[in-house]
């Protein structure tokens, strides 16, 4: 990297949706995580020194989007929740993430609300704090572009 080069973030550059609607009403400082749920391999060492490297074919994770209480994207994702309530399926969707100021992106299919957010109520406005699941992620981190 050349010295005195800078690189620029806006979170206004990074889009977010599920099933192509976008989500909107972020809360104050986390918008949107993704962890992934394994190792991408687990190792073992045999009495001799060898290691043997396994693939754990996980591609799950969860997935932690932050709004503010008055965020109209809480109706989407209540929806969902609602469904699994009632009937257990047809709940599922899928969030895709593309950030233009790097270039990174992630796809999750199959996913579905895990937890439910906890609610408070006080003089200001609160977060709510959805926790997904998706049983499948594709990631690509490329660096930043701007």
């Amino acid at each position: 990297m050349a010295v005195g080069a800078s690189k620029t973030y806006n979170l206004a550059r990074v889009s977010i949706a599920i099933n192509g609607t976008p989500i909107e009403g972020f809360g104050e400082s986390d918008a949107i995580s993704f962890e992934p749920n394994s190792d991408l391999y687990e190792s073992a060492v045999g009495a001799d020194g060898e290691v043997t490297r396994s693939a754990t074919n996980d591609r799950s994770g969860t997935i932690t989007i932050t709004l503010m209480s008055t965020s109209l994207s809480n109706v989407k994702f209540s929806a969902f929740m609602g469904l699994s309530k009632a009937l257990g399926a047809a709940d599922k969707f899928i969030i895709s993430v593309n950030d233009t100021n790097s270039g990174d992106f992630f796809l999750a299919i199959n996913a579905y609300i895990q937890k439910e957010p906890n609610s408070t109520y006080a003089r200001n406005a609160s977060e709510r704090e959805w926790t997904l699941y998706a049983a499948n992620v594709t990631t690509a981190f490329t660096g930043n572009l701007s």
